[in-house]
């Protein structure tokens, strides 16, 4: 009977794992890249994502210890899962200017497989218009959902 039981357990176990597998439920870490005409060092903070069958919910919070160049825009690539559709507004976002005090906020928006982050009503992302470029201590965080 003991031995039984181990091996109920076991396959319990092992269908548990294969559930996670099939896309059922996955929370894990991911690392973004962040780019702002060239590529922006961060440190700090998190960035993590759940997916659920289709669905999958990213967000991260964190701070730069590198300069990006005003008059890009500012793009965070590397998902952990490619959106079905874009350009498409998928969340929200809001980043801290640190030196200036200036605080953006706004739509986070799905172009080509990345973020990007729309203030007002403009069809400009943040770095373009309003021109402004990241800096070591500005802080951006976002949090998003798209279906897969």
């Amino acid at each position: 009977m003991e031995r039984l039981v181990r091996q109920i357990d076991s396959l319990t176990k092992r269908l548990d794992q294969l559930e996670a597998q099939e896309g059922r439920l996955i929370y894990a870490t991911w690392t973004p890249t962040v780019t702002q005409g060239g590529s922006v060092s961060y440190s700090g903070g998190t960035a993590r994502y759940a997916r659920l069958g289709p669905l999958a919910i990213v967000g991260a919070n964190s701070g730069a210890t590198t300069a990006g160049s005003a008059g890009s825009d500012i793009i965070v690539g590397g998902l952990p899962a490619t959106p079905k559709s874009a350009p498409a507004i998928v969340g929200t976002f809001r980043i801290q200017n640190k030196g200036g005090g200036t605080h953006y906020i706004g739509a986070a928006v799905v172009v080509l497989g990345s973020l990007k982050f729309q203030v007002s009503d403009t069809i400009a992302y943040v770095g373009t218009n309003p021109s402004y470029g990241m800096a070591s201590g500005d802080i951006i965080d976002f949090t998003v959902g798209f279906e897969v």
